[in-house]
């Protein structure tokens, strides 16, 4: 099954992306290649994603009203809001 892709935020250079889809995570993306770096997951739909300014963190919210703050480089979970 599909699961489509609700939102998405390039990096201030452009050579990420992140999506949020309605399965209930984000991935990051590599713009030049298409590769995927991290699976960030959530409970609900991911309806809301971020680049911090300097790129080192994401954002991402979902459908359950949680909030999590992200490490770009490898996936680490640093916060969660809800």
């Amino acid at each position: 099954k599909d699961h489509p892709v609700i939102t998405a935020a390039f990096s201030s250079d452009s050579s990420l992306v992140i999506t949020g889809s309605s399965e209930g995570n984000a991935k990051i993306w590599t713009v030049g290649t298409g590769d995927c770096l991290q699976t960030l997951l959530h409970r609900g739909r991911v309806s809301c994603v971020t680049f911090s300014p300097d790129d080192e963190m994401v954002i991402t919210v979902s459908s359950d009203l949680v909030a999590k703050l992200w490490r770009t480089s490898d996936g680490t979970c640093l916060h969660e809001l809800s």
